[in-house]
């Protein structure tokens, strides 16, 4: 041990510890903090513990845990003894994988931090392990030191063992990581076998070897009696349980587009739609929210001709008009012809024979879709946007 910082500094020699043989598992959704803040609890208070705690007092942490909380701005965990033989232990309660150690000092009043530590962890069905390495930590009170871990470890329970320290051993800490999944517990069952390969050319005749010597034709002996069948042998021991397969949570797909505006004008309503593209499974929780929205649209007035023939029943006279019946076909055909010839109702510049052609047109076409109007209400139908929103959806979801 050496001393140092006005309360002592020990070091101790790390011993070797396992590293993966075979590559390294990585966080494939993304790592997060393992701890967490205060405000944001990953794991219980409880879940952490030391070694020993300054005159074991809650003030250091003995009951009140949360001082080691990397946001906590008051007093943190102090140890009772500045020694080697000081730890504090994390239990996540399942095998994380673990990526990154996240340590800070004392915030509140004294220059007290952790120089340098060592990690001890175990997984879920192991012993305890020395990790191959002693980690540089902090050099002052409120900075955040960030340790790799390379390779990654898979553990349980962690203890963080300091070995150099300024003042007194005082910490707060974190780690970062994910949940461990064995990829064994996802593998598929075996594929088909292959198919079988072309014959081999065929390989030269060996040259023939000498005749053997005849021997003598045995006596044929007796048949022996068949014996009796053997009894059967005790069953065999139960085997373990498995592991219980892991939850898969509801997984939105993202919004569609909007479409399907009740209305060109006066207002009407679009909406729009969202799939489940992961379905929950062993007791995963549902998908939070609605599968389809509204919104307003359409909100410019029906101010002109066009308006009151046809943009009400969502086409354009003067475009495509195949979703009429063939006589409104016919009306609105001789209209947007006539509407060419001598401009609209706001631009009027032909004779007054073709405007009063226009008009007589209008109003054959405006009857016809107020009687269409009026047989769709009689059948149930209010005619308003939420009704004609709600069908859709209805017939939308049918089909998928």
């Amino acid at each position: 041990a050496q001393g140092g910082g006005g309360g002592g500094e020990a070091e101790a020699d790390a011993e070797a510890g396992e590293s993966f043989k075979t590559g390294n598992p990585t966080c494939l959704t993304g790592a997060y903090r393992l701890v967490g803040d205060i405000s944001n609890r990953m794991i219980q208070d409880v879940q952490m513990t030391a070694s020993s705690y300054w005159h074991d007092l809650g003030d250091y942490g003995k009951g009140h845990m949360w001082r080691v909380r990397l946001d906590n701005f008051g007093t943190p965990w102090c140890s009772w003894h500045n020694d080697v033989n000081q730890w504090i232990q994390f239990d996540f309660l399942e095998d994380k994988l673990i990526t990154q150690v996240l340590t800070r000092g004392r915030h509140n009043c004294c220059a007290m931090w952790v120089k340098r530590f060592y990690l001890t962890y175990h997984d879920k069905h192991g012993a305890w392990k020395r990790y191959d390495k002693v980690f540089n930590a902090n050099n002052d009170q409120n900075g955040l030191a960030v340790n790799l871990l390379d390779p990654p470890i898979i553990a349980s329970l962690v203890r963080l063992h300091p070995v150099a320290w300024n003042g007194h051993i005082s910490l707060r800490a974190d780690f970062v990581g994910c949940r461990y999944v064995n990829p064994k517990m996802y593998l598929g069952p075996p594929g088909p076998p292959g198919a079988a390969g072309g014959d081999g050319a065929r390989g030269m005749p060996g040259l023939p070897g000498p005749p053997g010597i005849t021997g003598m034709v045995g006596l044929r002996g007796e048949s022996g009696y068949a014996g009796p069948p053997g009894s059967a042998g005790p069953p065999g021991r139960q085997g373990p349980p498995g592991d219980m397969p892991s939850k898969v949570h509801c997984i939105w797909n993202g919004w569609g587009p909007w479409e399907g505006c009740t209305k060109t004008c006066n207002g009407g309503l679009e909406m729009r739609q969202r799939y489940i593209k992961v379905y929950p499974q062993n007791n995963g929780n549902n998908c939070d929210g609605p599968d389809f929205e509204q919104r307003v649209c359409g909100i410019e007035p029906c101010g002109n001709m066009l308006h009151r023939l046809g943009m009400e029943d969502g086409f354009n006279l003067s475009g495509n008009r195949s979703n009429l019946p063939a006589a409104m076909r016919h009306k609105a055909k001789a209209y947007a012809h006539h509407t060419e010839l001598v401009g609209t109702e706001d631009n009027v510049t032909g004779n007054a024979t073709e405007q009063e052609k226009i008009e007589e047109i209008a109003k054959e076409v405006g009857t016809e879709i107020k009687e269409k109007e009026e047989k769709e209400q009689s059948k149930g139908e209010d005619g308003g946007d939420k009704s004609l929103a709600a069908s859709r959806l209805g017939s939308r979801s049918a089909g998928r």
